[in-house]
C-alpha cells in the first residue's frame, strides 16, 4: 500500500519550522514517508501527480490565485484529506464536513490527534509501524 503522507503547511515565520518537523517526526512514527510543501503549487500538484495514503493540509494554505488549496485537491484526494485549521470556523467545518474530508484537525496538534486523523483518513486501524516491523 502507498506509505506518502503529504504534509501541507503554510510557511508561517512564526514557529513554522518547528511545526513542520514535529509533523514530519509523528508521520514517520506511524510509518508513513512524509513529502512536505510549504506551498500551494506544489501541493496542488503533489496531490494531482502523487499517489498519497493521505493529506494532512492547513486551511491557510493558499494558491497562486489566492484560492484556499484544500478546496482545489479535496475533489482528487476525498476522504484521504484532513483538514488543518488554527481557527475552528464553523463555515469552514461545515463546508468540509459536507463534502466528504476524511477528518478535521485542530492546530497546534498533538501526535495522537494525527494518528487519529490518520486513521480516519486512511480508513487503517492502529498505525503502520506494525506491518514495517514484520
Amino acid at each position: 500500500p502507498n506509505r506518502t503522507v503529504l504534509i501541507g503547511l503554510s510557511d508561517r515565520p512564526s514557529r513554522g519550522a518547528e511545526l513542520r518537523e514535529r509533523f514530519v517526526g509523528w508521520v514517520e512514527r506511524l510509518g508513513y514517508e512524509p513529502a512536505v510543501a510549504t506551498d500551494g503549487r506544489t501541493a496542488v500538484a503533489w496531490a494531482a501527480e502523487r499517489p498519497l495514503a493521505a493529506s494532512l493540509v492547513d486551511s491557510d494554505l493558499l494558491g497562486d490565485t489566492g484560492e484556499e488549496v484544500w478546496r482545489r485537491v479535496r475533489p482528487i484526494l476525498g476522504r484521504r484529506l484532513v483538514l488543518m485549521t488554527r481557527e475552528p470556523r464553523s463555515d469552514i467545518i461545515f463546508e468540509a464536513l459536507r463534502s466528504g474530508v476524511g477528518a478535521l484537525l485542530p492546530l497546534p496538534a498533538r501526535e495522537c490527534m494525527v494518528r487519529a486523523a490518520l486513521e480516519a483518513a486512511t480508513g487503517v486501524e492502529g498505525s503502520m509501524r506494525l506491518e514495517r516491523k514484520r
